[in-house]
């Protein structure tokens, strides 16, 4: 958790990312670094949105506030972002239904990774 402050303040966006998904890593263990992780799921850098989204559900996050963060992922123009969001949704399992249709949709995207992944999500 200090990692991940130290790397925000100093704006190291690489470090931040890793630090994320250690966290995520500790699963239930880092819910003392939610309110942190939170306040990343807005992040302008391109990297540490989505880790922080998977962060956000890794560490016990709800669903309900997991999903819509999801979902504008689906919709980002990012591919790897589209992508990040799929594997996610891919782990939670029955749950998000709302998310097939999206899911659906970019199996015809034009970037042949955003199909993988969300197919392996499907």
């Amino acid at each position: 958790m200090d990692t991940l402050g130290a790397a925000v303040r100093h704006e190291q966006h690489g470090v931040t990312r890793s630090a994320l998904k250690a966290l995520g890593a500790f699963g239930s263990a880092a819910t003392g670094a939610r309110d942190t992780i939170r306040s990343l799921t807005t992040a302008t850098d391109a990297h540490v949105r989505p880790a922080a989204v998977a962060a956000l559900w890794a560490t016990g996050g709800d669903l309900a506030e997991v999903m819509p963060l999801l979902l504008g992922l689906l919709d980002d123009p990012i591919t790897f972002r589209i992508s990040d969001a799929a594997d996610v949704l891919g782990e939670l399992g029955p749950p998000p239904s709302v998310a097939l249709p999206r899911l659906r949709g970019l199996l015809t995207h034009d970037y042949e990774w955003v199909r993988v992944h969300c197919a392996a999500a499907l």
